[in-house]
């Protein structure tokens, strides 16, 4: 199998996050999420070493907005991404030939051991546009944005709605 059998893994966060009321209902927001992974596994994926992964977000919302039950947020943030560390494959090459006139089961492979080197940082900017309550009844979420930077700098519109019953 490709993504492995009889796994271990060790993963580790550290997440650093604060608010502050900058305004009557607006609140700034910022977050950072630091990570490391070591995994061994059997599979053409063999293990992965010293897997670094950063992500940060820094957002403002507004409570009430324009003086209704709407919370609007605007956020730039860098979604987690693996910037260092090693991924180890085991590769299949050649099928062994046969032997003694015997059709052979036998897979020639090969080890390697692949650097992950860091790509560009993605950035996104978003908007949302959220009515919600505690009590019984319909929430909506409208949301829009772009990647600034990076790979697949198309736009996105959402829209979800949920009820509370």
């Amino acid at each position: 199998m490709a993504t492995g059998e009889d796994g271990n893994s060790n993963i580790s966060f550290l997440e650093i996050s604060g608010s502050v009321a900058v305004g009557r209902g607006t609140l700034l927001t910022a977050s950072g999420t630091q990570s490391r992974t070591n995994f061994q596994q059997a599979g053409l994926v063999t293990g992965g070493d010293n897997l670094m992964g950063c992500a940060g977000e820094v957002s403002i919302s507004q409570a009430h907005f324009l003086g209704g039950p709407a919370t609007m947020r605007l956020s730039v943030s860098s979604p987690l991404q693996i910037s260092c560390g090693e991924i180890s494959i085991d590769l299949p090459q050649d099928r062994v030939a046969a032997v003694a006139g015997q059709e052979s089961t036998g897979v020639t492979r090969t080890s390697q051991t692949v650097d992950i080197t860091p790509s560009e940082r993605p950035i996104d900017i978003g908007l949302t546009y959220e009515i919600a309550s505690d009590a019984p009844g319909p929430d909506i979420l409208l949301s829009a944005g772009y990647r600034a930077q990076g790979e697949d700098p198309d736009p996105y519109i959402g829209f979800a709605l949920s009820h509370r019953f």
